[in-house]
């Protein structure tokens, strides 16, 4: 079936990475950020646990965090990501890329949700540390040959 690449998926950490969090990414083989880090500490304990994709939130103005991109096109284990904070701008990019998209990945609203729409992933991961009503939660994506899963994972 090919090679196995699990990819831990979190959104709108708001300067924290909780214990929790890291313990479910440990062994994970990248990891996205889908925005509103808000503190550089942020990114840094993340790298420490695998290779890092982030773009900027709304929250993500100032100092190098500002210089994020507000939208990442990557490939990771051969499946395309398409990544922004805001559902609009994930859109727009995914409306805008020719080559074929395996998952849209946005935050931004801290609330869950894992659908797929003509065989792409529409992944929102919540948030990992404020909870709007849904519990706080990250997303475990697997990417297996061109099969694309994702699982949401309450904290």
């Amino acid at each position: 079936m090919g090679e196995r690449f699990r990819i831990g998926v979190v959104s709108d950490s708001h300067e924290a990475v909780p214990e929790r969090v890291r313990e479910l990414l440990a062994g994970v083989d990248h990891i996205i950020h889908a925005g509103d880090l808000e503190g550089l500490q942020v990114l840094c304990e993340l790298e420490l646990i695998a290779p890092v994709t982030a773009v900027r939130g709304n929250c993500d103005t100032r100092g190098p965090l500002g210089r994020l991109p507000w939208v990442a096109n990557t490939v990771i284990g051969g499946a395309r990501f398409i990544v922004a904070h805001k559902a609009e701008e994930g859109m727009r990019a995914f409306r805008a890329e020719k080559a074929p998209v395996a998952a849209v990945i946005t935050g931004h609203t801290h609330k869950p949700s894992a659908t797929r729409r003509d065989g792409v992933l529409f992944l929102n991961p919540g948030s990992t540390t404020y909870d709007y009503g849904e519990g706080l939660s990250l997303a475990i994506v697997t990417v297996e040959g061109d099969r694309v899963t994702a699982e949401i994972v309450g904290l």
